[in-house]
């Protein structure tokens, strides 16, 4: 009898030492997955022990009629979960099996002991030496069985442990990635006039250019949540905007792996040809025009029905400098080049937008043009993105879907994303008005009246207003770093600053100035802005040197600008940047390097020629006079065939 109990007290002091034995608890720091997980399945579990429990102890009531404690079956004993244990973030508990496989293991032993104690006293001596025998064969096989469910629990906490440092593995690893899209971004910001991620630098880092192998950034940072990360990169042949990114997060000596193409993309106002924003009934760019570049529509106020853009006989807004005038030329940076189907060509990266209204193309205008293979150029725009209806599936001219109308419509767009694709910016990009409040200023235009030199109308000499082949040398007129002179000899306009031309009368901005005339030539020298109500131009407007790094003229016109509305004017060129809180009106076959950002245009049915210059957008900001203007580069950076790297 000693020895039955020996036996039994051996197998329950067992039984507690593996319970004590077994791991407590998974860290779920950055788990809380695991701790939902955790919670769902025990509160199953102990739902269903709670039916179960009530069941045996229904069974057993009956079954334990001699000896039987009734209280030890009916008690859910230390299967109980404890609330408090469950809403835990300290440690994930393994309960679900421990508790409640040892809690029965000692009820059983118990339960026999108390029934052995009572049948052993009644038995012979030699049926006792058989019963102990059996007992302890089965003692043995419940310390086998114990032990395998305590091997098999061990092996669960070790795989739930490997597949926590996993996810935790897989978590520095995006954070890695988000550290370097931030720096990426910042190395654009911080850039100047020529951000580029092929130069050798990103950000405060340094490393590479490589096209063909990923490389590390010297001294970039690599600790995170107690684990680190590897940021490597590998650049893109001709692309100073797009990298691949890959990164590599390890825990616990558990690694995971991510990559994706990661482009950046400015969306300045002044990032495009064409720039407009306030709609109204009937178009905000007309007209039969070649437009260089990026056009970008806001179009408020807008209904899709209406027209935002309306473009017709050979108008077309196309992705290149085909075309262009040595004039212009000369004079502005070259057409930058990209890597398109295997071919290396030459590309504005123009993309098209209509937030609000519809694009209606008649006649011949298109939207890009179809591509030539072999050619030097690329002809399909980069992306379009518009004012979208419901596909019907029709694209024959006279219907319209998706924006698109006119005799036309989405039949002549060529686009390397389709036709498809809604406005994409939502509500980022807004109109860079004069009214909008700046600093402490109650608008941009206060800002602008208490930043710049006044020269009333009446100061310039011969014809009030006008800077033209009949004007006499005058200047410097302004003050404080503001002015403007005119050399007759030369007809060379040194401008620095921002010159705000009046009227004599009113203190803002209410004057007029017209410059040049027919088969004339106006070279201005500086950096700097004029700001007037109205501006007329009635001649050719260049820089002396490069535009817009060495020398940059802005017209900021609180009003309209009309270019070559005379009757005599005809195939002007122009450099410069021209805002209009108005109307921009292009009357003749202009030509006209640079970037229109104004409410409405109008741009005739002579075919005037616009072609956008990419560094504008990049410079902007250093034109006095425009750095409220949207003149601050804004960027996006977007990510695309994210995955991950076995």
């Amino acid at each position: 009898m000693n020895v039955l109990k020996v036996s039994l007290l051996m197998v329950i002091l067992f039984n507690g030492f593996s319970y004590a034995m077994m791991p407590d608890e998974v860290d779920p720091e950055n788990m809380k997955y695991l701790i939902q997980q955790e919670r769902d399945k025990a509160l199953e579990e102990y739902n269903e022990m709670v039916k179960q429990k009530e069941t045996e102890r229904v069974k057993a009531a009956k079954d334990l009629k001699q000896g039987g404690s009734e209280d030890i079956v009916k008690s859910p004993g230390t299967g109980k979960i404890d609330k408090n244990l469950i809403d835990t973030e300290k440690g994930v508990k393994k309960f679900y099996v421990r508790p409640n496989f040892y809690f029965l293991l000692l009820l059983f032993c118990v339960g026999l002991y108390i029934i052995f104690s009572k049948v052993f006293i009644k038995m012979k001596r030699d049926e006792k030496g058989l019963v102990f025998v059996l007992v302890m064969a089965f003692m043995l096989l419940l310390v086998v069985i114990a032990t395998g469910f305590i091997k098999l629990s061990n092996n669960e906490i070790r795989a739930t442990m490997r597949q926590g440092d996993s996810m935790k593995a897989l978590y520095i690893a995006e954070g890695g990635f988000q550290r370097a899209l931030y720096d990426l971004k910042q190395d654009f910001v911080n850039g100047g006039g020529s951000p580029s991620w092929s130069d050798g630098s990103i950000s405060t880092y340094t490393g590479g250019p490589d096209t063909n192998n990923f490389y590390t950034l010297s001294g970039y940072p690599s600790s995170l949540g107690g684990g680190n990360y590897t940021v490597r990169l590998k650049n893109i042949t001709n692309e100073t905007d797009e990298i691949w990114v890959r990164t590599q997060g390890t825990y616990n000596n558990v690694t995971r792996t991510v990559q994706a193409y990661v482009k950046i993309k400015n969306i300045s106002p002044w990032n495009n040809a064409v720039f407009a924003g306030t709609g109204a009934s009937g178009s905000a760019i007309s007209g039969n025009v070649y437009v260089h570049g990026s056009v970008h529509v806001l179009g408020s106020g807008l209904a899709s029905t209406d027209t935002a853009i309306g473009l017709s006989g050979t108008a077309s807004v196309g992705n290149n400098y085909e075309g262009i005038p040595a004039d212009l030329s000369s004079r502005i940076p070259p057409l930058p080049t990209v890597t398109f189907n295997g071919e290396t060509v030459g590309s504005l990266s123009a993309e098209f937008r209509v937030k609000n209204g519809r694009t209606d193309l008649s006649g011949t205008a298109a939207v890009g043009q179809a591509n030539v293979s072999g050619n030097s150029v690329k002809e399909t725009m980069d992306g379009v993105y518009v004012d979208v209806g419901p596909y019907d599936g029709d694209n024959s001219p006279g219907t319209y879907y998706d924006g698109f109308g006119g005799n036309q419509g989405p039949s002549n767009v060529n686009s390397d994303n389709g036709v498809t694709n809604p406005y994409d910016l939502d509500d980022i990009v807004s109109f860079p008005s004069l009214n909008d409040p700046y600093l402490t200023y109650g608008t941009y235009r206060d800002y602008l009246i208490a930043s710049s030199s006044a020269v009333p109308e009446d100061d310039i000499p011969g014809t009030s207003g006008t800077i033209n082949a009949s004007t006499p040398s005058f200047g410097p007129l302004g003050s404080g770093g503001n002015s403007i002179s005119w050399n007759s000899a030369s007809r060379i306009l040194t401008i620095s600053g921002v010159v705000r031309i009046t009227d004599g009368s009113d203190a803002g901005s209410g004057g007029e100035l017209k410059l040049g005339e027919k088969n004339m030539t106006i070279q201005y020298t500086g950096r700097g802005s004029l700001f007037s109500e109205e501006f007329e131009v009635h001649g050719d407007l260049l820089s002396q040197g490069m535009f817009p790094s060495t020398d940059a003229l802005g017209l900021i016109a609180d009003g309209d600008i009309e270019l070559a509305t005379g009757g005599g004017d005809s195939q002007l060129k122009m450099i410069g940047a021209f805002y209009a809180e108005g109307e921009i009106e292009s009357a003749k076959q202009n030509e006209i390097a640079g970037s229109f950002v104004s409410n409405y245009f109008s741009l005739g049915s002579q075919v005037p020629k616009i072609y956008q210059v990419p560094a504008l957008a990049n410079s902007i900001s250093s034109i006095p006079g425009f750095i409220g203007l949207g003149g601050s580069p804004s960027y996006i950076i977007s990510t695309t065939n994210w995955q991950e790297v076995y």
